[in-house]
């Protein structure tokens, strides 16, 4: 090989210097085998590795997180649904308490709530373990968890909202000291997400298939009371004269 700057020869690469990267699983090839980066590093260097997020990549999650919440928060015929419930400032049911109450005993939690989403606050519908002064205004402003379980119709589960640079910064964190959350959108009939059934902790946790599926069960029960409401009061309206 050639240096064409001094017109001589330069010396060829060590193949021991040359390191493999497959482009497509990110691993490295060392001894004949693939293995991840930190391993390999292990191995050759006797180098440990731990794990951060660089404030580039923070930047970018928090600007795909407010895209994402805010495009569901704001969406037309999503705020349309949650108003046309009629739900939204109603005093407590004892229906939507059964269910909460429930969930907290199954769950074994302190707290599971029943939200409705509007785009500038969550109402809560029902709630079984919110302290004061929550407990009596049953509403929050600002961002919350359930603005992450309503962009899509798959529970958000969450073992440790501290361990998560964009969950971490959500206020209830700390004003409420949220730090497990399971939850699970409430999906129309009509396919508007409105809100979310919700348990949390105030310890981090590993919640199992069991109580996954206990939850999603709970949501479709508030989603089925809300439904028979709605039929009920259609069904008034229609027998009162013109």
């Amino acid at each position: 090989m050639r240096d064409d700057a001094k017109g001589e020869t330069a010396p060829a690469a060590s193949t021991e210097n040359l390191v493999t990267l497959c482009a497509w699983s990110n691993t490295v090839r060392h001894e004949g085998e693939w293995m991840a980066f930190e391993k390999y590093l292990e191995r050759r260097f006797g180098l440990m590795t731990s794990h951060g997020i660089s404030p580039k990549a923070m930047e970018k999650l928090e600007a795909e997180d407010q895209l994402l919440a805010g495009g569901a928060l704001k969406d037309p015929k999503r705020l349309a649904a949650v108003k046309a419930l009629g739900l939204l400032d109603t005093l407590p049911a004892a229906g939507f308490d059964r269910i909460t109450r429930l969930g907290a005993a199954v769950l074994d939690v302190p707290a599971t709530f029943i939200s409705l989403v509007e785009d500038h606050r969550d109402f809560y519908l029902s709630h079984c373990g919110f302290g004061e002064p929550l407990a009596s205004e049953r509403q929050l402003t600002g961002q919350t968890f359930c603005h992450f379980t309503i962009q899509g119709e798959r529970p958000v589960i969450i073992p440790d909202t501290r361990a998560d640079p964009v969950y971490a910064k959500v206020p209830t964190v700390e004003s409420l000291g949220v730090a497990a959350y399971l939850g699970v959108p409430l999906v129309l009939l009509s396919g508007e997400v409105i809100g979310a059934f919700c348990a949390i902790d105030f310890a981090p946790r590993e919640w199992n298939e069991s109580e996954v599926l206990a939850a999603t069960d709970l949501a479709s029960l508030v989603v089925s009371e809300i439904e028979l409401r709605q039929a009920a009061f259609d069904f008034e309206r229609h027998l009162k004269p013109a």
